[in-house]
């Protein structure tokens, strides 16, 4: 399922400061309002932060001529519109800032011109007025870079860098100015700006769909943060992580970063953040299927959003969750809003709002307008997220099917997989990233160890040098030769059964992934002679070969990497994932999958051998079911009988003779796979009265 994507994609209008005839004459009614012939002022070291009031410190303004208050009164009064950020009155703006520039150019105060330069280039970011917000974006750029000021250069690079993602044809040279940023704050060694530059680089990959660099950073950004205790920057990354896994289908770490955020809510009380923490929420609960928590967080959200001018986000859960829930006059009324909202503003307007509209109308019937409104998701399915494409796919090719136009609906549903088989190659290296940031945490663990370790053998050493009796020395030599021995034995047998690891891996993936390489790699030499020939119905069935080839290697890859991974160690993440394959699997012949998981046993924990022979012994026992079964249900179940547990598959099909078919069948393999943990199988099958294939395992105490 698909959510609204908050890119900063929007169709911007144009707004014209005023030329010099008008910034004169709101000098002249600003002198006559105050009384004032001229004011000059002169800011000390004190730096004039924009957006927060002002300290005694930060304005003191020592005014050659005029009065001093005078200044004071025009700073806060800007101040105050600036804090205002999506509420802001531009008039306002406008008219404070043309006063308080003009005194630092009198001053020559280029320091504090520039950060307002910065400041309203800012505002008008928020007010979606682009022309404007760029130019003083560049401007303070230029700026920086006469005046030398790294850490201004780095504030306007990473605020004009993050504009130019308003528009398509900008992406790439804002992506490189935020990168820019990133680099300058890291180089000068300022934490807080880095944090802020790698989330907004974080969430440009995301807009353009490069999950895996998007994920890389963020978790990056996690352990800063969470080292630092940086509650903001956490809030926003874990809204960016939980935006990757919801594109992904990783629902159950989506609500890890759904619970985590929720967590640090009531300490909250910046209202910007606390829309992202109830945002993450109602979308995880949403993606769930928790629908009325989901609307719950959401109407959380609906003050919040009309103070920030977001109402159309406002409402999209809220309209979503009525959608899913078949509830279409309620999810009409919101899309309505949501659309006439985005109309009002001359905002963009994104694939999701028109395919969720043919939704509805195509519930309702409708089906004229339903293909009205996919058809134009599918024209901007090239700037929508995967998840998006997948479901434009399968509306359109349920439409077609409706209609009984099979080639149209089939061709959209190939469409549909491909999608498919490009987000299980993100999970993928989703998984790996995983693996290598807990491998890199430990390997910080044990280099802390040890240097906490040598600490204590240098002190332990030095108190060996007050000891008198060479007895105790003696001792204390053999207690530490000894030790030596033990550490030395310990790290031989690790190595060795690292060696094994690896061999094993080594084979299997020669075995698994060689062989369909292999054949990738010849059919991939017989379409081009068979191109050379002009024959495309032998083309075709070779394309088509390579096509089922790479998603198999892809789905073994992917087993590979999952039962590697020491966090699923489980029979609930066994039955997890065992799950997701039945489920993907008995879709295609329209079976029901039913999991029978006691509680008791869900955290039992199995060795990784027997967890990966339990594993593969079901996932070949599931799609022997599918295939050849016929049948209406597929169970599977695991239970405790003593020291054994018993994991099983059963289905209510055709069933089978065994005495016949296990002689020329895989049965072999299943049965192979039980030996090697010290298991049993055993299989109970009869023609006409379904099948059950069981493996007895011993618990080990």
């Amino acid at each position: 399922m698909s959510t609204f994507r908050e890119t900063p994609l929007k169709r911007m209008k144009p707004y014209y400061l005023l030329g010099s005839n008008g910034r004169v004459c709101y000098f002249l009614l600003l002198s006559l309002f105050l009384g004032i012939a001229q004011v000059e002022a002169q800011v000390g070291n004190g730096k004039i932060a924009l957006g927060k009031p002002l300290t005694s410190n930060q304005a003191n303004v020592r005014p050659v001529n005029g009065d001093t208050l005078v200044f004071h009164r025009l700073s806060k009064r800007f101040q105050a519109e600036v804090s205002k950020k999506g509420s802001a009155d531009l008039d306002s703006i406008r008219f404070y800032s043309q006063a308080i520039t003009t005194i630092y150019k009198q001053q020559h105060l280029v320091h504090e011109l520039i950060e307002t330069y910065i400041g309203l280039g800012r505002i008008y970011l928020d007010k979606n007025v682009l022309d404007s917000s760029i130019y003083y974006f560049k401007t303070a750029i230029k700026e920086s870079k006469s005046l030398r000021d790294t850490s201004l250069l780095t504030s306007a690079l990473l605020s004009y860098g993050w504009s130019q993602m308003w528009d398509p044809a900008t992406y790439d040279e804002g992506e490189l100015n935020v990168s820019t940023a990133r680099d300058l704050a890291k180089m000068v060694k300022d934490t807080s700006t880095y944090l802020s530059a790698s989330s907004k680089l974080a969430q440009i990959y995301y807009y353009i769909s490069d999950y895996l660099k998007a994920f890389d950073i963020s978790i990056k950004i996690n352990e800063i943060a969470t080292q630092r205790k940086d509650t903001f920057a956490l809030i926003e990354n874990y809204y960016s992580l939980e935006s990757i896994y919801s594109d992904l289908n990783l629902h159950e770490k989506q609500m890890e970063m759904v619970h985590k955020a929720l967590a640090i809510s009531p300490f909250i009380k910046d209202t910007s953040k606390l829309f992202l923490i109830y945002r993450t929420a109602s979308r995880g609960y949403l993606i769930t299927h928790q629908y009325d928590s989901a609307i719950y967080y959401a109407r959380l959200n609906l003050p919040i959003a009309t103070y920030l001018h977001k109402m159309p986000l406002g409402y999209t859960h809220i309209a979503r969750s009525y959608l899913e829930t078949n509830q279409l006059d309620s999810a009409r009324y919101y899309y309505d809003k949501i659309y006439q909202e985005l109309l009002l503003e001359n905002l963009h307007i994104e694939s999701d709002l028109y395919l969720d509209l043919g939704k509805i109308e195509f519930k309702s019937g409708n089906l004229d307008n339903a293909i009205a409104y996919y058809k134009k998701a599918e024209s901007m399915i090239d700037r929508s997220p995967l998840s998006s494409q997948m479901d434009i796919y399968k509306a359109l090719s349920t439409y077609y099917q409706s209609k009984n136009e099979y080639e149209e609906a089939y061709t959209y549903l190939s469409h549909y997989e491909l999608i498919a088989d490009s987000i299980n190659t993100f999970q993928i290296g989703i998984s790996v990233l995983e693996y290598e940031s807990a491998e890199d945490k430990n390997q910080n663990l044990i280099l802390r160890s040890g240097m906490e370790y040598q600490a204590v053998l240098v002190s332990k050493q030095r108190q060996e040098k007050q000891i008198v009796y060479g007895s105790t020395v003696v001792l204390l030599i053999m207690l530490g030769f000894g030790f030596y021995r033990f550490r030395k034995y310990q790290n031989l047998k690790s190595k060795e059964s690292l060696t094994n690891e690896r061999l094993r891996i080594s084979g299997e993936l020669h075995d698994e992934v060689g062989a369909t390489l292999s054949g990738i790699a010849m059919y991939s030499h017989v379409a081009v002679e068979q191109l050379k020939g002009s024959n495309s119905k032998e083309v075709e069935h070779s394309l088509i070969f390579m096509q089922k080839s790479a998603g198999e290697m892809v789905n073994k890859l992917s087993d590979i990497v999952w039962l590697l991974n020491p966090e699923q160690d489980t029979i609930m993440e066994l039955f997890g994932r065992l799950g997701e394959y039945g489920k993907q699997m008995t879709r295609l012949r329209d079976m029901q999958i039913r999991i029978d998981l006691p509680a008791d046993l869900a955290s039992k924990y199995l060795p990784l051998e027997a967890r990966r022979n339990i594993y593969l012994f079901c996932k070949e026992a599931i799609n022997n079911a599918v295939k050849y079964s016929n049948g209406r249900l597929l169970i599977l179940q695991v239970k405790s009988t003593g020291h054994q547990m018993v994991f099983s598959v059963t289905d209510d099909g055709n069933g089978f003779d065994a005495s016949i078919v296990r002689q020329g069948n895989g049965l072999v393999n299943m049965q192979k796979r039980a030996q090697d943990i010290g298991a049993v199988f055993h299989l109970d099958t009869k023609v006409n009265q379904g099948t059950r294939m069981e493996l007895q395992y011993k618990i080990i105490q």
